[in-house]
């Protein structure tokens, strides 16, 4: 579940700087506590210059009441590292959404709509407060005008951070072995598919919390790309932007097996299709776990009218000499 940063919710309300610093300083503390669901705390690059307090923006009030220790960890967050909601935006042909006749739709609750709408479920931390009322969930979306409607949609939202830490802790739990950990990836990235043979092979491995939480990554990467497929197949530019990052150079998540493993390990990179019995399927692409090694082999590239990928294999490096 990814969630966002409600921006919108910043209307002027907080009494002094300091109260505002106080509550945002929690929320980037939460970020780097969970580091595997902190990555799916969204802001907008924008927020600096939301208003916080009737006379100060969001960074004039960490500049002028922020201890050092908070202004690192905050601007880290909001100014630097993010992540940013409009480096993975969610194409949306009719793109307007508004929340009680606020526009919404470049702000941190329209992404969620829009991405609630894509089937992604999303929601958003909101501050209290504000002459607009965002202490309540749902929160009510309208997609399209107010003169033509195209339909609504409802955002869970919390508005304290303790709850929000709750809510993420109970959705990112951390696995306590192979089969929670399957579990797990096939509820959240519902565009793979992960047969039943994948378990009955990791099963036989020891459990390692590190590969667990490197798999996480590794396939909710996967997902969005998947996601940003056209019904022809072919990547949208954010996600072809997302996968030209993470499968060149040397560091790259994603690699093809080079051409002496495919002949030396064709046998072992093929794999059962998982929807047809009776097929086969040769599979190098494979995303890397360096320590220990593990690999996950994948069908690439998707092949035109199948909308889900398929995972085939998390285990040992298959081509470990």
């Amino acid at each position: 579940m990814r969630w966002y940063l409600n921006d919108s919710s910043l209307q002027g309300q907080f009494a002094t700087e300091r109260e505002f610093v106080h509550e945002i300083a929690a929320l980037a503390k939460l970020k780097m506590q969970l580091p595997v669901s902190g990555s799916q705390l969204y802001c907008t690059n924008k927020l600096s210059l939301a208003k916080v307090t009737r006379e100060a923006s969001c960074s004039q009030a960490i500049v002028q009441a922020a201890q050092v220790d908070e202004k690192r960890l905050i601007l880290s967050w909001i100014a630097k590292s993010g992540p940013f909601l409009e480096e993975d935006r969610m194409p949306e042909q009719d793109d307007y959404f508004e929340f009680e006749g606020l526009d919404v739709t470049d702000h941190g609750l329209g992404e969620a709509a829009r991405r609630e709408k894509n089937g992604d479920d999303s929601g958003v931390f909101s501050f209290a407060g504000g002459a607009i009322n965002f202490e309540k969930t749902p929160l009510l979306i309208q997609h399209g005008l107010s003169e033509d409607p195209l339909g609504h949609l409802s955002i869970p939202n919390v508005w304290e951070v303790p709850h929000l830490e709750e809510r993420i802790r109970e959705i990112f739990a951390e696995p306590q072995n192979w089969r929670e950990l399957l579990q797990i990836c096939r509820s959240r990235f519902g565009l793979l598919i992960i047969p039943d043979s994948v378990m009955e092979r990791i099963e036989r491995e020891t459990f390692y919390p590190v590969v667990a939480r490197r798999t996480l990554v590794l396939l909710e990467t996967l997902h969005i790309i998947v996601s940003g497929r056209s019904a022809r197949g072919a990547l949208n530019a954010e996600a072809l932007s997302l996968w030209n990052q993470h499968s060149q150079g040397g560091k790259a998540w994603f690699t093809d097996e080079s051409e002496g493993n495919k002949h030396q390990f064709k046998n072992e990179m093929t794999f059962p299709d998982p929807e047809n019995s009776a097929n086969r399927l040769f599979c190098p692409w494979h995303g890397k776990i360096k320590t220990p090694q593990f690999r996950i082999h994948f069908e690439w590239p998707v092949p035109p009218g199948q909308s889900r990928l398929k995972i085939l294999y998390i285990g040992p490096k298959i081509t470990k000499s």
